[in-house]
């Protein structure tokens, strides 16, 4: 039987789930667990450093949904820190200002190419008095 040993393409990926899934039955049940599990264990590093987006990437779609807001945005692999400093936040309490976050960027976190965000949202006057 083939092992998954590293991570792979994608097409050896699906040669690898179709090998488990038709020598299922032939196959002990401690083996074929272990097996789809390394599976998984790959694909999901596979996701983690060929799907995930740059900083670059992210900093674009929320300047274009927040086109007055000084954005830096830092992190990689998935895991991003972003202070977004916007008018758009005037009035609106931490969890309406995530939200609105979160509208841009779910479709990507949807995909797994954005795995966790660490958030600082400010309007121009918080940032002003706390520096």
């Amino acid at each position: 039987m083939q092992k998954a040993r590293q991570c792979m393409p994608n097409a050896t990926f699906c040669k690898l789930w179709q090998i488990a899934y038709l020598t299922a039955p032939v196959v002990i049940p401690w083996e074929y667990q272990r097996l789809c599990d390394r599976i998984a264990r790959c694909f999901q590093r596979f996701r983690t450093v060929f799907m995930a987006m740059s900083t670059s990437e992210i900093s674009a779609l929320l300047t274009a949904a927040f086109p007055d807001a000084g954005v830096q945005v830092g992190g990689g692999e998935g895991k991003y820190q972003v202070l977004l400093i916007s008018t758009a936040f005037a009035g609106l309490n931490r969890v309406k200002r995530q939200q609105a976050v979160y509208k841009v960027l779910n479709a990507h976190i949807q995909s797994g190419a954005i795995h966790a965000v660490n958030m600082q949202l400010q309007t121009p006057e918080e940032s002003a008095a706390s520096a």
